[in-house]
């Protein structure tokens, strides 16, 4: 579990989404359901702090989802979207049951 949110820590450092899918993609890096179960923990973390954040790590989710053609990944990504647009501060409590 360590090695996974060192590995979070990393990726999330990185500027911007295309920064972090090239890391995942050029870095052989196993996507499975730790690293997934690592992202969400964060993003759920982030939803009241910093909810740009976690809006951040819903695109990385949704980005592993289609990588991994994983429908669980998707709902993951749905999950931390819609709970960041309704409990971030932002108010767009529509934007969050679309």
């Amino acid at each position: 579990m360590e090695q996974c949110d060192s590995l979070v820590d990393e990726l999330l450092a990185l500027p911007d989404l295309s920064a972090q899918k090239n890391y995942l993609e050029h870095h052989n890096i196993a996507i499975n359901d730790q690293l997934v179960n690592t992202l969400r923990e964060r993003a759920d973390q982030f939803v009241y702090a910093d909810a740009s954040r976690s809006l951040d790590i819903a695109q990385i989710l949704y980005y592993i989802a289609e990588r991994t053609n994983n429908p669980f990944y998707h709902c993951l990504a749905l999950f931390r979207e819609a709970n960041a647009y309704a409990l971030g501060g932002f108010g767009k409590y529509e934007r969050a049951i679309e």
